[in-house]
């Protein structure tokens, strides 16, 4: 009965020993499987991040098209003129005028819920500690105070030919379109455009886009490989430009951008400093 029973449990286990056997690994096998899953995830990646970008870009759009409805409706509040430059004509905010930015007079008079949108999302992530950034984000800019200069660095600027009060010596060959009634053709003119105040590790934005090359202050292109921006029309739509090169490109990318200036052309008047014979598309 023994030898039964030990024949029995031997010829039991030989079966099953060689089962284990066939189903162990090679190295090689292991290593096929790695270097597939590793092409795999090559060939994803990349569309990953494309599909991240898109997602970003069209999270922009939304947030400049409440931009634009913001600037609408302080423009019906008061009397189609657009947000002012400054409360104070052309003085920068400081302790004594207590001037406000246009920001700041877009949000602190309730045409804009929240300060978040004035963050481009492609461009949250570069600094996420970066006081100024972060303020807008968490939406605790309100208590900032009116004339703090920390309005002035949204990530979206405002056209600066057509601001209230502006400075006419900063703004040579252009028609001064103060009120909406001013303007032929408002699909044709910007509003908003997302810009770059000067390039640093912060990529700072700034409050106003100019319409000729200076220093600071004019369109940047944080999309699209660093080539295209979003722009808000006078009349609520955004549409998505291209940039003649890689916006980081610095002085370089800025003199390229105005140089080619039909690439921003306003149709709304004549001689026109977006355009580059100053002549009206």
């Amino acid at each position: 009965m023994k030898k039964r029973n030990a024949a029995f449990k031997t010829s039991n286990l030989k079966p099953h020993t060689s089962y284990l056997k066939r189903e162990r690994f090679t190295l090689i096998e292991l290593l096929v499987v790695i270097a597939i899953i590793a092409i795999l995830a090559g060939m994803l990646l990349p569309s990953l991040k494309r599909t991240k970008d898109v997602a970003m870009a069209i999270s922009c759009t939304n947030n400049q098209k409440q931009l634009s409805l913001a600037r609408m409706a302080y423009r019906n509040a008061y009397n189609d003129c657009t947000p002012p430059y400054s409360s104070t004509g052309d003085a920068l905010p400081d302790s004594t005028n207590k001037a406000s930015l246009w920001v700041a007079n877009v949000v602190k008079n309730g045409f804009l819920s929240s300060t978040a949108i004035l963050v481009c999302p492609s461009r949250a992530h570069q600094d996420s500690s970066y006081e100024i950034r972060k303020g807008f984000l968490e939406n605790t800019a309100k208590s900032w105070v009116s004339y703090d200069w920390k309005w002035g660095n949204p990530d979206y600027g405002s056209n600066i030919e057509i601001c209230l009060n502006t400075n006419p010596g900063q703004v040579p060959m252009a028609a001064y379109a103060y009120s909406m009634s001013m303007i032929k053709h408002p699909s044709a003119v910007i509003d908003t455009a997302e810009s770059i105040s000067s390039y640093s590790t912060n990529n700072m934005g700034s409050h106003l886009v100019y319409s000729y090359a200076i220093e600071s202050k004019f369109l940047f292109a944080p999309h699209g490989g660093f080539r295209s921006c979003n722009i808000a029309w006078l009349d609520g739509h955004v549409s998505t430009e291209k940039t003649p090169m890689d916006s980081r490109g610095g002085a370089t990318y800025r003199d390229a951008t105005y140089a080619k200036g039909e690439f921003f052309a306003s149709r709304s008047y004549s001689p026109n400093p977006w355009t580059k014979d100053n002549v009206a598309r």
